[in-house]
């Protein structure tokens, strides 16, 4: 999944094409930023439940949203920036599973053959520099995490990335996750300021910066194509 860096980044081009479109309150684009934020307060097992996962992906690795989910429980409630914002995660995570990993990696059984089912992948396959590493390797600070980590302080000088004020808000429409949840991410987002480089971005390996940023744009394009609420009241 893309980190919540890459969420407020695409979430505030989003924000830039809307206010091309109508004017939005102070208050809407809180609570839509916080919304981009909200999925990723939920951890490990409890991530079925707020990012929509179908039970009969359970078993892959990549576990993609599933839309329809989502819509079904609150997909007349879009005009709530919150609920928006909720669904352009849900939307952005989708994408990057399934169009933007496969440029980049490719998953291996013991036997050499392409594997999904996340029991049976031994291998990942880098697709940048053709090395393959042990899946229980690849998942860690050591390689998949730490492109985060080198990335991070690109994304967050360039685009000015802050936190929402999250405080300001009473209500959470959306009961899979809790808004007072959200200080592990604003700790996470502080820790991060401090501790990452812009130029670190140079160094990474799996990924491919160029790649990232047109990815992000293009899903905040397809975002808005395929949720016009452009003339909604705010």
């Amino acid at each position: 999944m893309p980190g919540f860096v890459m969420h407020l980044v695409e979430g505030k081009q989003i924000l830039r094409q809307l206010e091309e479109k109508m004017p939005l309150t102070e208050d809407w684009r809180h609570r839509f930023m916080t919304g981009t934020l909200l999925p990723d307060t939920k951890l490990l097992k409890e991530k079925r439940f707020s990012h929509f996962w179908n039970p009969k992906d359970y078993p892959l690795l990549a576990k993609a949203p599933d839309l329809d989910l989502f819509r079904e429980k609150y997909g007349g409630r879009l005009e709530d920036p919150i609920v928006l914002g909720y669904l352009a995660h849900l939307h952005l995570d989708r994408y990057y599973l399934r169009y933007f990993w496969p440029r980049f990696m490719v998953f291996y059984g013991a036997e050499g053959e392409e594997e999904a089912v996340s029991e049976k992948i031994t291998q990942v396959k880098i697709l940048r520099t053709g090395a393959c590493v042990p899946v229980e390797d690849f998942f860690s600070e050591r390689h998949y995490y730490r492109e985060y980590s080198l990335l991070n302080g690109y994304f967050i000088d360039k685009y000015r990335v802050e936190m929402p004020d999250w405080h300001r808000i009473k209500e959470n429409p959306v009961e899979e996750v809790h808004l007072e949840d959200m200080a592990m991410i604003s700790e996470g987002l502080a820790r991060l300021v401090r501790q990452c480089r812009k130029e670190d971005a140079d160094k990474v390996e799996i990924f491919d910066l160029a790649a990232i940023e047109e990815m992000l744009s293009e899903c905040a394009c397809l975002f808005m194509a395929e949720y016009p609420v452009i003339d909604k009241e705010n």
